[in-house]
């Protein structure tokens, strides 16, 4: 029992002192702690803009003709990872490097007042159409783009002020597209009980591959993927960016940036797609022992 109690005392004194050899930096000390690197996710909003003025569908003489649609803007969004590396000290470090794995939307909605148009009343009388009506009703073209990409960015960050989290980032993003719909219609706005003629006649006068909804309010003028898309986005993503600490190795980075289209959407058309965005990112500070 006493030799027990002996070996103990000297295994105990021995741990003490190889815990107190580790905290301290003289030669007793086996392991080394590696610089910290930042791994996260990030989210944040798209305001989305379609610089794009695609050209009128042009049809047949008496038939409605889309106009010009101007640039689109609309609302989206992006979610993914992100990974910081920071060079040098990182105490000291001014610079690093920020890549992120995103999926991002890109939307587009556009509306153009129409001209007043004939359209076709249908009267009822106890559930059986009596008689039709035709005046002029007040029109709309709408398009809307859906546009979904898997993006990969690489972005340099530099601290311009001494001890101030203030960030400034510039570097390319890559892009492939994921979803790419374009979907266009000629729509009767008032009044709501009105619909498009849709005779023989009428049918006839529409562009190819259009038709009417099951309600006749509408002309479907496009619906599908955009002709000649082009899959590949390389834009220019600058932005300025503040980071937060927080207990537990954590910290929280709000961003704003600008995110400029280099690349046609469309091989056809000048039509390039960028964005404002605003967003977060959640990074916590992993550290490496060295053995």
């Amino acid at each position: 029992m006493k030799r027990f109690l002996f070996i103990s005392m000297i295994f105990m004194a021995c741990a003490s002192s190889l815990v107190f050899a580790q905290d301290d930096t003289g030669a007793l000390n086996l392991e080394e702690v590696s610089e910290p690197i930042f791994l996260g996710i990030t989210m944040g909003y798209n305001r989305s803009m379609h610089s794009a003025e695609l050209p009128s569908i042009v049809v047949e003489e008496g038939a409605a003709a889309c106009p010009v649609f101007p640039e689109g803007t609309d609302n989206g969004f992006w979610f993914g990872i992100t990974y910081e590396q920071f060079f040098g000290d990182f105490a000291n470090s001014k610079h690093s490097l920020i890549i992120r794995a995103l999926m991002s939307t890109y939307p587009s909605s556009t509306q153009v007042g129409g001209e007043e148009y004939p359209s076709r009343i249908p009267v009822y009388e106890n559930g059986q159409l009596v008689e039709d009506r035709y005046i002029n009703s007040s029109t709309e073209h709408n398009m809307s783009i859906k546009y979904t990409v898997a993006s990969l960015e690489l972005c340099y960050k530099i601290k311009p002020i001494t001890g101030v989290n203030l960030g400034v980032t510039i570097g390319p993003t890559i892009d492939y597209a994921l979803t790419n719909t374009w979907d266009q219609s000629f729509d009767l706005l008032t009044p709501t009980n009105a619909q498009f003629k849709h005779d023989d006649e009428t049918r006839a006068q529409l562009p190819p591959g259009a038709y009417y909804s099951d309600d006749y309010r509408s002309i479907i003028m496009h619906e599908g993927d955009i002709q000649d898309v082009s899959k590949l986005r390389i834009g220019l993503k600058v932005g300025l960016q503040y980071e937060i600490n927080i207990p537990g190795q954590f910290y929280l980075v709000p961003a704003v940036y600008y995110n400029l289209g280099l690349t046609n959407l469309s091989q056809e058309e000048d039509w390039r797609v960028s964005a404002l965005q605003i967003g977060l990112d959640i990074r916590r500070a992993i550290r490496f022992t060295l053995r």
